[in-house]
């Protein structure tokens, strides 16, 4: 054969495909394969949550600014819902909370029992709010997280807040108001049409008291917000969190509880 046919017939066999035997044993590399694995999830998420709320003014707070006042324990709920990134929430939240304690006699620090003492009522108040809030999330594992937080925001107030002066007051019957009580109250207790018939003039104090509505009451104040709590999810239902134990301040004290989801 001369050099030219056996060049030419190498150049040929050369373009033949080579068999996966004779690829192994000639130690080429094996063709990749294009990975059946799913993308990492995106980082970011968007969630709803419901709060219910136990909301509480205690006594040992109004201590430090009156001498004598009644709690409030009430509640509250809130909407929120929240984008997050990593373990960072950024939420904006709707609130609502019932503000009205109960009936009352009330008296400042660094007032007198006998002139100061006022007979309170607290009337439909209750705080409606809107707020952004800041919170940071920190997983154990899969099943249970904490976290903690805080935001500002506004509140509109709304209901009335009645006074009448109260008499025969001292320092130990401050708190009673069957001893300590404005002077148109015939009973044991004052009534509603009692009250409602003293209103018209100026309170001139516990020997001629007269019904007053407070005008110092804001119709809209800032919302301070702190909070923090536990976190439960469910592997088996990705996306639903239970945040229990959550405690804070909301212009008020509360303790409460959540169930928020994640789409």
């Amino acid at each position: 054969m001369t050099k030219i046919s056996r060049f030419a017939v190498a150049c040929v066999i050369s373009t033949l495909p080579v068999s996966p035997v004779l690829a192994e044993d000639a130690n080429f590399p094996a063709p990749e394969v294009a990975s059946s694995a799913a993308p990492a999830p995106y980082s970011q998420q968007f969630g709803l949550a419901m709060r219910g709320r136990y909301v509480t003014v205690p006594s040992w707070f109004l201590g430090l600014f009156t001498k004598e006042a009644t709690p409030l324990n009430s509640s509250g709920f809130v909407i929120e819902g929240f984008r997050r990134k990593d373990n960072f929430d950024i939420s904006v939240g709707l609130g609502y909370q019932n503000m009205s304690p109960p009936f009352g006699n009330w008296l400042g620090r660094g007032k007198e029992a006998s002139q100061d003492t006022d007979y309170v009522q607290v009337k439909g108040m209750s705080l409606i709010s809107l707020d952004v809030n800041f919170v940071w999330n920190a997983f154990i594992n899969e099943y249970l997280g904490f976290y903690y937080g805080a935001g500002l925001g506004l509140g509109i107030l709304t209901g009335k807040v009645l006074r009448t002066s109260a008499a025969n007051c001292n320092s130990s019957n401050v708190g009673d108001i069957t001893q300590c009580k404005p002077i148109v109250c015939a009973g044991s207790t004052c009534t509603e049409s009692e009250l409602a018939a003293s209103e018209g003039g100026k309170d001139n104090g516990p020997g001629e008291p007269h019904r007053f509505k407070e005008s110092s009451i804001p119709g809209a104040l800032p919302i301070i917000n702190f909070v923090g709590g536990m976190t439960l999810r469910f592997p088996e239902a990705r996306g639903l969190e239970l945040r229990l134990l959550e405690a804070g301040f909301h212009n008020a004290f509360f303790l409460g509880s959540s169930v928020a989801y994640l789409f």
